[in-house]
């Protein structure tokens, strides 16, 4: 969420008055980088900069030592158990889930297979991505390669901030200019805590505030971005907005996290950038930007325009959505579980394309705490159970280990 809420809140100082003049900029380089290891290369990127310097650090955690303990801190975990309580939720079967999962992504790479800046411009086809392969192969359940955000990518972005005022004393054409007409901000709590796992709060508050703000209903916007490092991000900003996966309008105006690349944390910025475009070429038009940092954990919406607004700007307030936010239910976690309990979601761990490890959130039986639980090192019986039959509501037995909790099919 970082560069949309990095323009959100540079906006806001310029309409103060506290800067002119703000470029938004980012890169990354884990393409390089991985292979600068593979062939045992040191690269020293090392540079000594003037001027001050606000290091932000990493700002609140985005996971909990129970999620961490667990391994369900890695986002293709975290999102594959987010994934399931969606699946739930619209009571599919797997195949179905899948099916859907796949017909999402085809139209995604199509738009990606347009981009001149892709890192992986190939159209695919929803059998491809819906068939495991050497080319798709099994990365946790229930995810294929390609249903997966893909940051080995060497990609930089930038924005340029600035008031009306200062573009014309910059000599900036008119037609270039776009405008943020408005936005919304808002944070979860740790994953495994939400009352519902297969909707983000964030998102409808933070997409509500900023087409409140624009004075504009979701049937207003021509273009959007939904961030899309996994499937169940798009469903879940879909059902926020109030759209249709197969919404006419294209969901994305890069191609997406698995086929333009990303993710570390600059994405967005190039989403952002490539909305400018679209929104110069169709200067009647208004765009929606969501971007997700996190588990669904942080969410940052902006609408822009190429036309002028007809009121004045003024920055946005989102305190009270995050009050909401706190104000939320949540579900406490047991730390030690031990009896029965029922799967709410879950997920398999794969290496190489083989299962290893099965790991389930559940609820206690006999009171509404939930935990988490992994399987023994070498239980593939348990493991191999997961996969024959869908294991959601399933009854459980739980043992309190060591470090982690362990489960077994009652």
């Amino acid at each position: 969420q970082s560069p949309q809420r990095l323009i959100n809140e540079l906006a806001g100082e310029i309409w103060v008055g506290e800067n002119e003049l703000c470029l938004v900029t980012g890169s990354e380089a884990t393409r390089a980088v991985r292979q600068a290891v593979r062939q045992s290369l040191t690269l020293d990127w090392n540079e000594e900069i003037g001027g001050s310097l606000e290091d932000r650090g990493y700002g609140d955690s985005l996971m909990s030592s129970h999620e961490m303990i667990h391994g369900a801190f890695m986002p293709p975990i975290a999102y594959s158990f987010l994934e399931h309580a969606y699946r739930r939720s619209r009571d599919r079967t797997r195949q179905e889930h899948l099916s859907a999962m796949a017909r999402l992504f085809s139209g995604f790479s199509k738009t990606a297979a347009e981009s001149p800046f892709a890192q992986f411009p190939i159209e695919r086809t929803e059998e491809f991505l819906s068939t495991p392969s050497k080319e798709n192969y099994p990365v946790s359940d229930p995810y294929l390669k390609w249903f997966v955000a893909q940051d080995a990518v060497n990609q930089g972005a930038a924005v340029l901030l600035t008031s009306v005022g200062k573009a014309r004393e910059l000599g900036v054409p008119q037609e270039k200019w776009i405008y943020l007409h408005g936005y919304g901000d808002a944070d979860d709590c740790f994953w495994s805590e939400r009352k519902e796992l297969s909707q983000s709060l964030p998102m409808k508050l933070s997409a509500c505030r900023a087409l409140d703000i624009a004075d504009l209903s979701i049937d207003d916007i021509t273009y959007f971005d939904l961030y899309s490092c996994f499937p169940v991000a798009v469903f879940a900003a879909c059902d926020a907005l109030g759209l249709s996966p197969d919404d006419a309008r294209r969901l994305t105006v890069t191609g997406g996290l698995p086929f333009f690349g990303g993710a570390g944390n600059n994405y967005s910025l190039h989403a952002i950038v490539t909305m400018m475009g679209s929104l110069r070429n169709d200067q009647m038009a208004y765009g929606l930007i969501s971007a997700n940092g996190g588990f669904l954990s942080k969410q940052s919406v902006g609408v822009y325009s190429a036309k002028p607004l007809e009121r004045e700007w003024r920055p946005v307030k989102c305190d009270d959505l995050q009050k909401q936010m706190m104000e939320s239910d949540k579900i406490s976690i047991d730390p030690n579980p031990k009896g029965e309990g029922l799967i709410e979601s879950y997920t398999i761990n794969y290496h190489k394309g083989k299962p290893v490890r099965g790991l389930v959130l559940g609820r206690m039986a006999d009171r509404e705490q939930r935990f988490l639980a992994v399987t023994l090192l070498g239980d593939s019986q348990t493991v191999q159970a997961l996969l024959d039959k869908d294991p959601m509501q399933r009854k459980i037995t739980i043992t309190p280990a060591e470090k982690e909790n362990n489960f077994v099919f009652s």
